[in-house]
Formats: C-alpha cells, sequence, structure tokens
C-alpha cells in the first residue's frame, strides 16, 4: 500500500470523535497520524474525567432516598445503604462480567434483564492509568472497532477471487478491476504517468473508500481507449493512487453494457452490444514464477512494492539441484537486445496466410473409402458463444473459409491454462482413413546426450506452429468441420491430423539441417540452440533467426528465453552441471490420488516412467502397481498403497543426472537379487541413468551367477548407443563375473550372453560389496 493510502486507511478507521480532530491537523504520514490520535485520545479522556466529576458533585445535592443501595463495599469505603453514589473497581467489574451479573443489581443479567429496584442510580468507575494501552473487550453485545486493510499477495489456491482482467489501455498492458461497488472509473497515478495523459484538473472531487477513509481524485482522463480480450471501448477515468490493479472499472461502464450475465465462480462476464456478443474471462491464478535479481530489484524501486528472497540449499553431490542460473552482464544483455532488435520481425503476429512449401500438407486417404461425415455435437449456449468467437477469429485471420466438402467433423472446445478456450476437430475418423506417415519423430533422451559441455541456451517457441504449414490445395476439402452455425475448412493445418506432427517435424529438420547436433536441437515447434561461449551464442542465435526469417516462421516472445545457464526443456532442467526433472512436473505426481480404476494407475505410471531414469529401483518400487495393470488384476491392496506411496516419495527426490561425455569411458555398476537387477552407467563417478527390472518366476530360479550375468547383459543391451565403438567397465560384486571371459561357456543361457557381448570392448572389475 501506498503512504497516503496507508494514512488514509489509519484515519478511517478511527472513532468519529477522534477521527475529525486528526484530520484538522492534515498529518503528513501515517507516523504522524497516530502520534495526534493519541493526543486527541488524551485529550478526550481527560475531558471525560472532569465531565464525570462534575456529576458527581452534582448527584451529591440528591436525597439518600432517591439513590440505591446495592453495593458490597466496606464501610471504610464509605459505602452504606443511604450512600448517594456506588463505588465499583475494576477488580468488582471484572467479576460482574465473569460471572454475567448485572451492574445494577445482584441478578444475572440477560437482554431481557430488568432490575428489581428501577430507582435512578449513578456509578463510580475507578481507572487507574499507569500510561500504557489496554485493550478492552465487552463481553455483552458491544464489538471491538476493527481496522482492515487490503495487503495483496500470492493468492490461495482455493481462495475467493474477484474479476481481475488483463488488458491494453493506449496499447499499453494494464490490469482491470471490475468493482460494481465503484461509482465511477478510476486508473492509477502511476499509469496516467507512463501514458503522459493529460488530467483535467479543474473538477477535483473526493472520493470514499470502503474502510471509512477518503481520497482525492486529481483530474479526469478523456476518452482514453481501452481493449479487454475481444471488447475494444472509449472510456473517462478520474486518477487515484490505486493499489493491486491499474484500472477500476466501476457502474459507470457497467451501466453502459446492459443486462450482463455474470458468472463469479468461472470468473466469466457476458453481454450484448448491438448484435455482438463479447465475453470476457478472467484469467486463473498462476503459481508464483522465479525472476532474476535484476527484475526483482526494479520491482523493489516501487513504493507499492515488497519482497523477500528465500535460499535454499541441499547438501550431497548427487542430490544437488543444479546452480541458479547467473543474470547476463550489461555488455553481454547489451549485445543481446541489438541482436534481438534486428529480427525484430520474426516476433510480431503473422499476418495472412504463410507461403506454400515443399512441405505442404497432405492427407493420403487409403483407396475407395467414403469421405467420413459427422454431426455436431450437441452444444449449450456458452459453448455454442465461445465456437462462434473461435470461428470469427480464424475466418479473420484467413485461416479457414467455407465450405461445400462432402467431408466433415465436429468440433471439441479445449481449455487452456489461461482460461480461455481453444476450438480443436475431432478428426478421428479422418485419421482412421489416411495412410499413416513414417517419417521418424526424435527421442528426447537423444536430445538430451547432445549437451555436455554447453553453458549457454536459448529457447525458441512457434507461435501457433501448425498454423504456419498450409494445406495442400488437394486436400483442403479434407479438413473441412462442420459447426452449429455453418461449415468451414481449413486453409492452413489444423490441430488432430494423424500426420500434423510428421509433417512439421520435417519441416523443422529440413530447414536447420546443416545445424542440428551442431548447436540446434528441434522437437517441433521447440528449438533449443546451446553453445560453449557467449560468443559462439550470439553467432548461434542469429543464425537461428536469419533461418526462421528466411522461411517466414513466426516466434511468440513470451515463451522464448535467451542467454539462459539454466534452462527448462521438454520436461528437464538442463544446465552444465547435468539434467534434472522438472519440478513443476514432479508436483503432478505429488497431487496424484489415489488410483480408483485401471486407467487412473496406468497414467500414473505413465507419467512417472517418463523419469524413471532419474529414480534407482524404480522397477522393484512399481513392481507391485504394474501387476495390477493386467487382465482383470486390479484389486487394490495395503501393499499396493505402500508401493504407491513409495513411488511417490522416491519420484519427489529425483537423482541430477550428469551430461554423457563420448571422448571418456563409461562405467556399468551392475547388481542382482532374488526378484531383481539394478544398473547405473556412470562417468566421472557421476551417474547419466538408471535401469531397474523385476525377474520373472523362471530367471528367479537362476543361480546368483547367471542372476549377475542377467543384469550385466541387461545393461549393455539397454546402453549400447552409449557403449559401441569405446572401452567401458564393468563392476560387479560377484567375483566369479571377473573370470567370464576366461571361463568356459557350458549350459545355454552363458552361451547365449556370450553371443550378445560379442563386438563391445569391455572388461570386468570386482567391486566388494556394500
Amino acid at each position: 500500500m501506498t503512504p497516503g493510502l496507508l494514512k488514509s486507511c489509519f484515519i478511517g478507521g478511527l472513532k468519529p470523535e477522534i477521527r475529525h480532530d486528526v484530520k484538522l491537523l492534515r498529518p503528513f504520514d501515517v507516523h504522524e497520524a497516530i502520534a495526534y490520535a493519541q493526543q486527541v485520545d488524551a485529550k478526550l479522556a481527560e475531558l471525560k474525567v472532569r465531565s464525570f466529576s462534575r456529576n458527581i458533585s452534582s448527584a451529591s445535592q440528591f436525597k439518600p432516598t432517591q439513590l440505591s443501595d446495592i453495593t458490597n463495599t466496606p464501610k471504610n469505603e464509605h459505602s452504606s445503604r443511604n450512600e448517594n453514589f456506588r463505588r465499583l473497581t475494576a477488580a468488582k467489574i471484572e467479576f460482574r462480567r465473569k460471572n454475567r451479573l448485572c451492574f445494577n443489581c445482584d441478578e444475572k443479567f440477560s437482554r431481557e434483564h430488568v432490575c428489581a429496584d428501577p430507582k435512578r442510580q449513578v456509578l463510580l468507575i475507578d481507572v487507574y492509568d499507569n500510561g500504557d494501552l489496554i485493550e478492552h473487550q465487552s463481553d455483552d453485545s458491544e464489538e471491538p472497532e476493527v481496522i482492515a486493510c487490503a495487503v495483496y499477495g500470492i493468492p490461495a489456491p482455493k481462495s475467493i477471487r474477484t474479476m481481475k482482467i488483463n488488458g491494453l489501455v493506449l496499447n499499453c498492458p494494464a490490469i482491470f478491476l471490475v468493482d460494481s461497488g465503484s461509482s465511477h472509473n478510476f486508473i492509477d497515478i502511476s499509469l496516467v504517468k507512463k501514458l503522459k495523459g493529460h488530467l483535467d484538473t479543474s473538477h477535483p472531487f473526493t472520493v470514499k473508500i470502503a474502510n471509512g477513509g477518503s481520497l482525492t481524485s486529481t483530474g479526469c482522463l478523456a476518452q482514453v481507449s481501452i481493449r479487454i480480450q475481444h471488447y475494444a471501448a472509449v472510456l473517462d477515468f478520474y486518477a487515484l493512487p490505486l493499489g493491486g490493479c491499474d484500472i477500476v472499472l466501476g457502474v459507470q461502464w457497467l451501466r453502459t453494457l446492459g443486462p450482463v450475465l455474470w458468472d463469479f465462480d468461472k470468473m466469466i462476464m457476458q453481454f450484448v452490444i448491438g448484435t455482438t456478443t463479447f465475453s470476457i474471462s478472467s484469467p486463473q491464478p498462476q503459481e508464483p514464477q522465479s525472476i532474476s535479481s535484476l527484475q526483482m530489484d526494479k520491482l523493489l524501486t516501487h513504493d507499492h512494492c515488497l519482497g523477500a528472497a528465500l535460499f535454499v540449499l541441499q547438501v550431497g553431490a548427487d542430490k544437488t539441484v543444479p546452480s541458479p542460473q547467473s543474470q547476463l552482464n550489461a555488455t553481454q544483455d547489451s549485445d543481446l537486445q541489438v541482436l534481438l532488435a534486428k529480427y525484430q520481425s520474426i516476433f510480431q503476429s503473422p499476418s495472412g496466410l504463410p507461403p506454400s512449401r515443399n512441405h505442404d500438407h497432405r492427407i493420403p486417404l487409403l483407396e475407395g473409402c467414403k469421405p467420413p461425415s459427422a454431426r455436431p455435437y450437441k452444444y449449450g449456449p456458452f459453448q455454442k458463444t465461445e465456437i462462434e468467437k473461435c470461428v470469427k477469429e480464424l475466418l479473420e485471420s484467413g485461416f479457414i473459409r467455407p465450405s461445400h466438402s462432402p467431408f466433415s467433423s465436429p468440433v471439441l472446445l479445449v481449455k487452456k491454462k489461461e482460461g480461455t478456450w481453444r476450438m480443436c476437430m475431432d478428426y478421428r475418423a479422418l485419421n482412421l482413413l489416411t495412410i499413416k506417415d513414417k517419417y521418424p519423430i526424435p527421442l528426447i533422451d537423444e536430445f538430451l546426450d547432445e549437451l555436455f559441455g554447453a553453458q549457454y541456451f536459448s529457447k525458441l517457441d512457434l507461435r501457433s506452429g501448425y498454423h504456419q504449414i498450409r494445406m495442400h490445395l488437394a486436400d483442403i476439402e479434407k479438413t473441412a468441420f462442420r459447426t452449429h452455425e455453418g461449415h468451414y475448412e481449413f486453409l492452413v493445418m489444423p490441430f488432430g491430423l494423424t500426420n500434423a506432427p510428421a509433417s512439421f517435424q520435417s519441416l523443422m529438420n529440413e530447414i536447420f539441417r546443416p545445424y542440428l547436433r551442431k548447436f540446434i536441437l528441434v522437437f517441433f515447434d521447440d528449438i533449443l540452440i546451446y553453445s560453449t561461449s557467449w560468443e559462439l551464442h550470439l553467432q548461434h542465435v542469429s543464425i537461428a533467426l536469419s533461418v526462421l526469417e528466411l522461411h517466414h516462421l513466426f516466434v511468440k516472445l513470451s515463451k522464448c528465453a535467451f542467454g539462459k545457464q539454466q534452462i527448462e526443456y521438454l520436461g528437464h532442467i538442463v544446465s552444465q552441471n547435468g539434467v534434472a526433472a522438472d519440478p513443476s512436473k514432479l508436483n503432478a505426481i505429488a497431487d496424484w490420488p489415489l488410483p480408483t480404476s485401471v486407467k487412473a494407475l496406468r497414467g500414473f505410471l505413465g507419467l512417472t516412467g517418463y523419469y524413471r531414469k532419474f529414480i534407482p529401483q524404480f522397477g522393484r518400487i512399481s513392481a507391485p502397481l504394474t501387476q495390477l495393470t493386467k487382465k482383470d488384476g486390479f484389486k487394490w491392496s495395503p501393499a499396493a498403497t505402500a508401493a504407491f506411496q513409495e513411488l511417490k516419495n522416491a519420484m519427489l527426490s529425483p537423482q541430477v543426472l550428469a551430461l554423457p561425455n563420448f571422448s571418456k569411458p563409461f562405467v556399468i555398476e551392475s547388481d542382482a537379487s532374488g526378484v531383481g537387477i539394478g544398473v547405473v552407467l556412470q562417468q566421472g563417478g557421476r551417474p547419466i541413468a538408471f535401469t531397474s527390472q523385476v525377474l520373472g518366476p523362471k530367471n528367479q530360479a537362476l543361480s546368483a551367477y547367471e542372476r549377475e550375468m542377467l543384469a550385466v547383459v541387461h545393461a549393455v543391451k539397454k546402453w549400447q548407443s552409449y557403449l559401441l565403438g569405446s572401452h567401458f567397465i564393468i563392476q560387479t560384486d560377484h567375483h566369479s563375473l571377473k573370470y567370464f571371459l576366461q571361463n568356459r561357456a557350458n549350459s545355454p543361457f552363458q552361451q547365449k550372453w556370450v553371443s550378445k557381448l560379442l563386438g563391445f570392448d569391455y572388461e570386468i572389475q570386482y567391486r566388494k560389496g556394500q
């Protein structure tokens, strides 16, 4: 809160007899207001004492028969049944409050209580003032006065939210608060200065705020153009020091909308202007995002911002979280900004259709098939409004056009993270008739193996990447979809087609082919640039941006990152220290409820299996859960619950793996037990990957020697891409395996394993068991 707003909140919460005197003194800040309030309160207390003394003097002139005599004080306190007044000390007052006794008689007090002797009485209360501030709270109907002020912070996950919307004021980003309790529209003074707007100060007025205080508007900013999502208007605003938002839209704006449909649960409001229906939605609260020290320093320069820094360190070589990314120095940041300004055009929104390329998307169908045609799904009024809005946007952008195609697919609405809706086509019937493309999709593990030695990373994310590829002319009619209001077809590649990922990956591989695995990795629309030095990184980023500019591909700047020493890529955190699982993805595992069906259990195992190479003994831990996924095998038990919790705990503390260096030898450390095998691939004492597997009944019956050998063969087979063509070391705690190459292969198992290890250059070392 600003100092002025804090002062107003304090003065507004004072008692009326104190508030007016403090206002007349015109305090400079809240501290001066507190000092004035204490002085005024002391003055009023002294006046009350004098007034009470005068009342006592006048009461002494009453006749004894006109006064009640209900005191229990000793005679040395001058109390008798014929005294003119009764003296109540603080202790007696507290005693009567605790026992809920009437102050006038000895009966129990209640709201319906009437004293038996209704004669006039004068009560004297002794108060001993020791100079300290004492807080009193009555047990009766009187409530203590409460001073409330709003503090803006991180919202709780399930807290009640207000209607805050992101929008534009004269093309400047701003936060709008829709407030039906505000009579006028208000704008923050700091935003007025930023917009360099001219305030009309001829008619200043006072604004009363909710806590009883008041603020003075310095003027009016007339005819300001705003834009909230798809709604645009020109409004007048009164300047005020606001906290927590930039704009307040009050009744002055709401009355121009007519009837408004307002859903406070989903934070969506709808209204109709003319023939156009507008729907404005408040975004969902986002999780706190990490910022750099420079960004925090800029935030703390504003007087309405508060901040705190928290550093968490964990000791341990293998489980240490990668060090935080370092901030670029001034020279590096300047060089980067100059480079990005040179390619500013590719960060803009595309206008019109993308150019035709050799990779325009085709939809080859099976011979003799009939065009699939499905009627649209049934939707409610709100969903129909969202579909109409999406269709209107696609028509305005030129991505779709009206169609007379014999093909037809229904549409679906998918909610995005920010609360808006995306319209997707249900092409399942069309995909069943499509000949599948065999273009290879890259493996993420192979991408991560290329990053050894890199110190600087940049990530580019294309803007609606699929829509930057055109449809082949002969296949446009096959993309037709039908809504409740019309029939349309795509001129660009839509989402949901079975071969769309292959078409997109083939285009990206084609344009970046000379630089792949040298300093660029491409996984669909995620482009990673990595370099060993800052000078090289600037050159590599420039090459990547020039390639995108040459092929008319556009990038969304808000999803990009440049010059980082630690970056998130494909669900992993990558740095020069190694690769780790993305903590934000692991939060979904921590919050996963207990599975109640095979489908839910398979979803959990699929998510955890993505990071299984980070978890030692993953196979042993997940074995009881894997058994439940078999046909008619889902019978939940306490053992399954224990395995579920153990796997969740293991996923929340994953290892930080080293990046492989193919110029140095690898080490395989294997071990086997009566029920499973576990192996780790390492280099320089740091793990690169873990693998484990539960043995079946047949393999559990093998001897210890054979189980240990089975673990070695399993590791070599799994990591042969690392081991082929180079010398590697196998470490085992089974001493007899050290002489495996010299022993004669007698059993069929040994003969089979020898054949699988042929062609590898390795040596077996004995490692004492721990």
